[in-house]
Protein backbone atom coordinates (compact mmCIF):
# COMPACT_ATOMS: atom_id res chain seq x y z
CA UNK A 1 0.00 0.00 0.00
CA UNK A 2 1.54 3.29 -1.44
CA UNK A 3 1.09 6.84 -1.95
CA UNK A 4 2.89 9.07 -4.53
CA UNK A 5 3.38 12.65 -3.72
CA UNK A 6 3.15 14.96 -6.58
CA UNK A 7 3.56 18.24 -5.78
CA UNK A 8 2.97 17.84 -2.14
CA UNK A 9 -0.17 16.33 -2.30
CA UNK A 10 -0.38 12.53 -1.65
CA UNK A 11 -2.79 9.96 -3.94
CA UNK A 12 -3.31 5.93 -4.14
CA UNK A 13 -0.09 4.30 -6.18
CA UNK A 14 1.92 1.24 -6.07
CA UNK A 15 4.72 -0.24 -7.58
CA UNK A 16 2.83 -2.24 -10.13
CA UNK A 17 1.94 1.67 -11.41
CA UNK A 18 5.44 3.11 -10.98
CA UNK A 19 7.18 0.22 -13.22
CA UNK A 20 4.48 0.83 -15.73
CA UNK A 21 5.49 5.15 -15.87
CA UNK A 22 9.09 4.42 -15.37
CA UNK A 23 8.75 1.20 -18.51
CA UNK A 24 13.06 2.26 -19.12
CA UNK A 25 14.04 2.26 -15.74
CA UNK A 26 15.22 -1.01 -13.83
CA UNK A 27 13.67 -1.82 -10.81
CA UNK A 28 15.03 -4.46 -7.98
CA UNK A 29 12.13 -6.96 -6.96
CA UNK A 30 11.64 -5.40 -3.69
CA UNK A 31 11.91 -1.68 -3.68
CA UNK A 32 13.74 -0.28 -0.47
CA UNK A 33 12.09 2.50 1.14
CA UNK A 34 14.84 4.81 0.59
CA UNK A 35 14.58 3.99 -3.08
CA UNK A 36 11.03 4.39 -3.56
CA UNK A 37 11.42 8.09 -1.55
CA UNK A 38 13.34 9.21 -4.20
CA UNK A 39 10.86 8.71 -6.34
CA UNK A 40 8.29 10.64 -4.15
CA UNK A 41 6.43 7.27 -3.19
CA UNK A 42 6.14 6.16 0.40
CA UNK A 43 3.92 3.17 2.13
CA UNK A 44 1.11 4.01 4.20
CA UNK A 45 -0.73 2.30 6.95
CA UNK A 46 -4.28 2.43 7.57
CA UNK A 47 -5.80 1.72 10.76
CA UNK A 48 -8.81 -0.66 11.39
CA UNK A 49 -11.90 0.48 10.27
CA UNK A 50 -14.29 1.88 12.73
CA UNK A 51 -17.13 -0.12 13.94
CA UNK A 52 -20.49 2.48 14.21
CA UNK A 53 -24.28 2.00 14.07
CA UNK A 54 -24.77 1.88 10.34
CA UNK A 55 -28.28 3.33 10.72
CA UNK A 56 -27.23 6.65 12.37
CA UNK A 57 -23.55 7.01 10.87
CA UNK A 58 -21.47 6.33 8.13
CA UNK A 59 -17.64 5.97 7.45
CA UNK A 60 -15.57 7.70 4.54
CA UNK A 61 -12.19 7.54 3.33
CA UNK A 62 -9.95 10.81 5.65
CA UNK A 63 -7.54 12.63 3.59
CA UNK A 64 -3.74 11.04 4.16
CA UNK A 65 -1.77 12.28 6.76
CA UNK A 66 1.26 12.17 8.68
CA UNK A 67 1.87 11.16 12.24
CA UNK A 68 4.99 12.69 14.32
CA UNK A 69 7.65 10.17 13.07
CA UNK A 70 6.53 11.05 9.32
CA UNK A 71 4.79 7.93 8.66
CA UNK A 72 2.05 8.27 6.47
CA UNK A 73 -1.49 6.96 7.48
CA UNK A 74 -4.82 7.05 5.48
CA UNK A 75 -7.40 7.61 8.19
CA UNK A 76 -10.83 6.76 8.22
CA UNK A 77 -13.94 9.38 9.73
CA UNK A 78 -16.83 8.83 10.95
CA UNK A 79 -19.74 11.38 9.62
CA UNK A 80 -23.06 11.38 11.89
CA UNK A 81 -26.02 11.09 9.60
CA UNK A 82 -28.27 14.08 9.47
CA UNK A 83 -30.61 13.95 12.48
CA UNK A 84 -33.70 13.49 9.33
CA UNK A 85 -31.46 10.32 8.08
CA UNK A 86 -30.92 9.15 11.00
CA UNK A 87 -34.55 8.67 12.22
CA UNK A 88 -35.85 7.67 8.48
CA UNK A 89 -33.52 4.76 9.41
CA UNK A 90 -34.28 3.83 12.89
CA UNK A 91 -37.76 4.16 11.53
CA UNK A 92 -37.40 1.62 9.17
CA UNK A 93 -35.20 -0.99 11.03
CA UNK A 94 -38.35 -0.64 13.80
CA UNK A 95 -40.42 -1.12 10.76
CA UNK A 96 -38.67 -4.11 9.73
CA UNK A 97 -38.58 -5.75 13.40
CA UNK A 98 -42.09 -4.72 13.27
CA UNK A 99 -43.04 -6.62 10.50
CA UNK A 100 -40.89 -9.90 11.65
CA UNK A 101 -42.94 -10.35 14.21
CA UNK A 102 -46.38 -9.79 12.67
CA UNK A 103 -46.83 -13.69 12.42
CA UNK A 104 -46.99 -13.83 16.11
CA UNK A 105 -50.30 -11.43 15.69
CA UNK A 106 -51.71 -13.44 12.92
CA UNK A 107 -51.35 -16.70 14.67
CA UNK A 108 -53.19 -15.02 17.97
CA UNK A 109 -56.34 -13.91 16.06
CA UNK A 110 -56.48 -17.29 13.75
CA UNK A 111 -56.67 -19.05 16.90
CA UNK A 112 -58.58 -16.80 18.90
CA UNK A 113 -56.37 -15.67 21.06
CA UNK A 114 -54.61 -12.78 22.91
CA UNK A 115 -50.83 -11.94 21.99
CA UNK A 116 -48.80 -12.92 24.34
CA UNK A 117 -47.46 -10.48 26.83
CA UNK A 118 -43.64 -10.52 25.94
CA UNK A 119 -44.57 -10.30 22.05
CA UNK A 120 -47.30 -7.23 22.72
CA UNK A 121 -44.59 -5.76 25.32
CA UNK A 122 -42.11 -6.00 22.24
CA UNK A 123 -44.19 -4.92 19.81
CA UNK A 124 -45.10 -1.74 21.92
CA UNK A 125 -41.76 -0.97 22.75
CA UNK A 126 -40.73 -1.02 19.37
CA UNK A 127 -43.25 1.40 18.77
CA UNK A 128 -41.87 4.17 21.61
CA UNK A 129 -38.12 4.11 20.05
CA UNK A 130 -39.29 6.94 18.46
CA UNK A 131 -40.05 8.08 22.10
CA UNK A 132 -36.98 7.31 23.87
CA UNK A 133 -34.50 10.30 24.78
CA UNK A 134 -31.87 10.77 22.38
CA UNK A 135 -33.50 9.23 19.35
CA UNK A 136 -32.26 8.49 16.74
CA UNK A 137 -28.46 8.64 17.83
CA UNK A 138 -28.74 6.54 21.13
CA UNK A 139 -31.66 3.87 20.78
CA UNK A 140 -32.05 1.13 23.12
CA UNK A 141 -33.93 -1.46 20.52
CA UNK A 142 -35.87 -4.24 22.50
CA UNK A 143 -35.08 -7.81 23.05
CA UNK A 144 -37.04 -10.20 20.88
CA UNK A 145 -39.12 -12.92 22.95
CA UNK A 146 -37.91 -16.34 22.31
Amino acid sequence: MYLKLTNGTPSLYSIERLRRDNPNTSFPKIPSAAFLADLGVYPYTRPDRPDVDQLTAKVIDGDFEQDADGNWIWPYVVRQLSQEDAAGNVRSRRGNLLAESDWIVTKSIEVGQSIPADWAAYRQALRDVTTQEGFPYSVAWPTKPE
